[in-house]
């Protein structure tokens, strides 16, 4: 004979192995209708004796929220003041913001500024604040709140609180990165296959239902002079890899290369991070490392497989990591024809 759905919530609240219980949650997903869950999900939130999943479970109600769950809506706000635990706060807030929109923001101020509240999870509160504000109250901070810093909390939580107290209104949020304009108008061979990049870099970005304006990735943006300068102290890079970097240096830009048969994607550095990212390869920092062949600089990886440019012969070379020693295969000519492949 079929269990009822309250029998399987029982075994369910009875269930004390963390595999066991993550299977039933998934059958019970899949067995119940949208408030049945929600009912199920918030009772474990707050009477579940495996207390980890009680965020779990508070995460997925947060992601399952809608303007219209009035209800669900005033079980977030009372779990912020709960002691259901941290992680069951964290989620709370976003879950609070998706039923309430604007009108969590002054709960959200409040839990920012709480200084008895758990560090990630005002930081949470400031993150979702900006969201909904469209205020710069994350800029330049990890899209992660977990790995904001106490002191950025609490300069963020005053601007929030002052902008609070000054009416609270909307703002433009985070500005894109700048541009060189020859992307737009693109002339030289470098020019154009960079544009043609950043036309793809843009698709991702929309695509990205992640992507977080207060923390850019995927851009290509002019190298800041002092970056360039450093370079040019330590080589003669190939005058087509050098433009890149000039005009195009890639802020946390992550490509396919189907091409290649890459099991993953390409991680093109960018001109701020080049120097640094050949420590352990050609150098310690301050001194050079033997093995490594002279002439190659490391511009990219895949995973942790390294491909690097030939600064006198300006070819693109690829090795395995783990071999024990490294044994390069050409790829590619030039770097304009490694552009190339990335762009298609």
């Amino acid at each position: 004979m079929a269990m009822t759905w309250e029998q399987k919530c029982q075994l369910l609240f009875e269930e004390s192995d963390g595999v066991k219980f993550d299977a039933r949650v998934k059958r019970l997903k899949r067995a119940g209708s949208r408030a049945q869950l929600i009912d199920l999900l918030s009772s474990y939130v707050v009477q579940g004796q495996l207390l980890h999943w009680r965020g779990f479970l508070c995460a997925d109600l947060a992601e399952m929220a809608e303007p219209t769950d009035a209800a669900l809506g005033d079980r977030f706000a009372t779990w912020l003041t709960s002691d259901h635990g941290a992680a069951v706060q964290y989620w709370a807030v976003l879950g609070l913001v998706r039923v309430r929109g604007r009108a969590a923001e002054p709960t959200l101020v409040a839990l920012a500024s709480n200084p008895d509240a758990p560090k990630n999870v005002r930081a949470h509160a400031l993150k979702q604040l900006a969201c909904s504000a469209v205020q710069p109250f994350d800029r330049g901070l990890s899209s992660d709140p977990g790995f904001w810093e106490p002191d950025e909390i609490e300069s963020r939580a005053a601007e929030a609180v002052a902008w609070f107290n000054s009416g609270a209104p909307s703002g433009t949020g985070s500005s894109d990165p700048q541009q060189y304009p020859a992307l737009a108008r693109p002339r030289s061979q470098i020019e154009l296959l960079a544009s043609k990049s950043a036309k793809k870099l843009a698709r991702r970005r929309l695509a990205d239902d992640r992507y977080d304006p207060a923390n850019p990735t995927g851009w290509l943006v002019p190298a800041e002079a002092g970056d360039l300068a450093a370079i040019d102290a330590v080589w003669s890079l190939p005058s087509d890899y050098r433009e890149f970097l000039e005009k195009f240096s890639p802020l946390k830009v992550y490509l396919p290369g189907r091409r290649f048969g890459w099991h993953g994607e390409l991680n093109l550095y960018g001109a701020a991070e080049l120097l640094e990212a050949q420590r352990g390869y050609s150098t310690t920092g301050t001194e050079r490392l033997p093995g490594w062949p002279q002439g190659l600089v490391v511009i990219a990886d895949v995973t942790a497989d390294r491909w690097v440019i030939e600064v006198n012969t300006g070819e693109i070379f690829t090795a395995e990591h783990g071999k024990g020693e490294w044994d390069f295969s050409k790829e590619c000519g030039t770097f304009a024809e490694f552009l190339a492949a990335l762009a298609k």
